[in-house]
């Protein structure tokens, strides 16, 4: 999870000193007990390390880990603002439903049920269930985003009138059904590496069609993916039109090690698809080595390569990841994966059906 990131540690000590203990005893008393508090932090620090490091998957505030690592993510983890959701239903129904306007079935009573024809990661159960309520509507029954269900079961039932059931129909079963369908993807491909090892990190790059981050990311998460990178903002990652820019390898390799306090707080990665030029940029200190498009028998040597000489370096491959691939390259003795094929995912086949009373 956190193989893209610098793990900072936040450590607290506080050294008490009885008050009626008298000076001359307080200061030997003070600093025998200042030892041992030194030696047991020292001890609980080397524990929580070494738990870090063993432990594949951790059980954050942010989910919950299963019998083989994966993390299942809360549903309430990524909020979708209300103005994507708004947006949504103006795109569909910009003034009025005209149908049920001139049939004059408006005022009917009914329910709307959503079934899947297929096995499934639910994704986005809970914006289906904010857009219903926009449209003066409500959730009769729900299952939250990340559950897996299989073909033919109900997951999600709406109640209020006709008219407004028609509106949030379409709105409502596309919005599961792709977002379902990127979720499942990304479980699929997990599964597939985590057959490899549990411990090798499958993240989602940012490569999105336009305007839907907050959904995919949502979808990918659901699925137990974690995001790649957010945005620019937040992480460095080192192309080699960046090295290009500065003057070329040996430039940057001169000049990285005055800049490198510029980013302190970071994981500094350079994307490469040269084996030779990641020994020297970690030769300067960069962190982290992100492969770029690498065939799987050549990114494998690389590895290698990376690994003898700096055998705590982080090492990731990006481009030319599918489904159909992605046990190949897990295989190669990477850290991590970075795929943008979720996004590609086919829809989930779903099925509404109408009750009316």
């Amino acid at each position: 999870i956190l193989s893209t990131k610098k793990l900072f540690l936040y450590i607290s000590v506080r050294f008490v000193e009885k008050p009626d203990t008298p000076y001359g005893s307080a200061v030997s008393k003070t600093n025998q007990t200042t030892q041992k508090q030194k030696r047991k932090s020292v001890d609980n620090l080397s524990l929580l390390c070494y738990n870090i490091r063993e432990t594949p998957h951790m059980q954050f505030l942010c989910g919950t880990a299963d019998h083989k690592g994966a993390i299942t993510m809360r549903s309430d983890l990524i909020y979708i603002p209300d103005s994507e959701l708004d947006a949504l239903i103006q795109q569909d129904t910009p003034y009025l439903d005209l149908t049920t306007l001139g049939l004059d079935i408006g005022d009917e009573p009914g329910s709307l049920s959503f079934y899947t024809r297929e096995p499934c990661v639910l994704c986005c159960t809970e914006e289906v269930s904010r857009i219903l309520s926009k449209l003066g509507l409500s959730t009769a029954y729900s299952l939250p985003t990340g559950t897996q269900i299989g073909a033919g079961e109900l997951f999600f039932t709406a109640e209020g009138s006709v008219c407004d059931l028609h509106r949030a129909w379409k709105i409502c079963q596309s919005l599961l059904s792709h977002c379902s369908g990127v979720a499942t993807k990304a479980r699929n491909m997990l599964n597939r590496v985590q057959e490899i090892s549990p411990a090798i990190s499958l993240t989602a790059a940012r490569a999105h069609f336009p305007g839907t981050k907050a959904l995919v990311t949502k979808a990918v998460v659901a699925g137990g993916v974690i995001p790649h990178r957010m945005g620019l903002s937040e992480t460095v990652l080192i192309y080699e039109t960046h090295i290009a820019c500065m003057g070329g390898l040996d430039v940057f390799l001169e000049r990285y090690p005055q800049q490198k306090s510029h980013f302190c707080e970071k994981k500094v990665f350079v994307e490469t698809t040269s084996a030779e030029t990641a020994l020297r940029c970690l030769s300067v200190g960069v962190d982290a080595i992100q492969f770029f498009q690498m065939q799987p028998d050549a990114l494998a040597v690389a590895v290698e390569q990376v690994k003898a000489a700096y055998p705590h370096c982080t090492v990731v491959a990006a481009g030319n990841l599918t489904e159909e691939n992605v046990t190949e390259y897990a295989a190669t003795g990477v850290d991590g994966l970075v795929s943008s094929a979720f996004y590609r995912a086919e829809p989930i086949q779903m099925q509404a059906q109408f009750h009316t009373n």
